[in-house]
């Protein structure tokens, strides 16, 4: 544990060094480390770039999940389960399901059948009703009611499922994250597409390999515990990127 705190130590200042340099181009951009691994999602392809009209309300669309987080943990005590479960601990739907009170999409919540999955006869009807927030502007995916908002869920992650909780639909709280919410990841945007009821998001295991992230370009937005959105590069060394997703959380 050690160790993981000397890590992001040592990672914070260099974030915030090259971050304080971007601000004067009026962008957050973590830039790549010399002499790292090989980066996340280097794919080229032609899809629109984080400087464009959709990569700027990709960032809009984040800032707003940020919000619809942190009032929801105000509200429940906690930021949402990576999964709303039943009484036997079988995932149901997932977490932007959770937040729609808090999305102004209060009718739509009360549309689903909270005992019941995503692909239930009921639920899964409303999966062609998905809210423009959790649609990546100028992309069109192979499925509708699909979304690359998504969250890392694993071991040391804000979304790691915690079983101590003692209110229902409260997972991790802000007091928790001790080693910052400026320098942790909640929401990333993923390079595959999912259906946004079904709890499906992205694992992280701190050994083992990072899921590809990213679709503007060869960058990726990312909303972070603080409800700031940042842009940094895919080919951020993976170590830096690690200590970016790990929540040192206080139990």
């Amino acid at each position: 544990m050690q160790a993981q705190f000397l890590t992001k130590l040592k990672t914070s200042a260099a974030i915030v060094a090259i971050m304080g340099a971007s601000l004067v181009a009026g962008d957050s951009v973590i830039n790549a480390i010399a002499g790292g691994e090989k980066g996340v999602g280097d794919k080229k392809d032609a899809k629109p770039s984080v400087d464009s009209a959709a990569g700027n309300r990709s960032k809009n669309n984040l800032k707003l999940i940020g919000l619809a987080m942190h009032q929801y943990h105000d509200v429940m005590k906690g930021f949402p389960p990576p999964a709303m479960k039943d009484k036997n601990d079988k995932n149901l739907l997932s977490w932007r399901v959770a937040l729609l009170p808090h999305l102004n999409e209060a009718k739509l919540y009360q549309q689903f059948n909270l005992d019941e999955p995503w692909d239930s006869e009921q639920n899964k009807k409303l999966i062609a009703k998905m809210p423009e927030v959790f649609a990546l502007p100028g992309i069109k995916t192979k499925e509708p009611g699909q979304t690359h908002y998504q969250v890392f869920v694993g071991k040391q992650t804000v979304f790691e499922p915690l079983k101590d909780t003692k209110k229902p639909g409260a997972n991790v709280k802000i007091a928790q994250i001790t080693d910052g919410t400026s320098l942790t990841i909640m929401v990333v945007e993923a390079a595959e597409p999912v259906t946004w009821t079904k709890p499906d998001d992205l694992p992280f295991d701190p050994k083992g390999s990072l899921p590809r992230l990213g679709v503007y370009g060869d960058v990726i937005n990312a909303l972070f515990c603080d409800r700031a959105v940042h842009t940094f590069r895919k080919k951020l060394d993976k170590g830096t990127l690690r200590a970016l997703i790990r929540a040192t959380v206080d139990r």
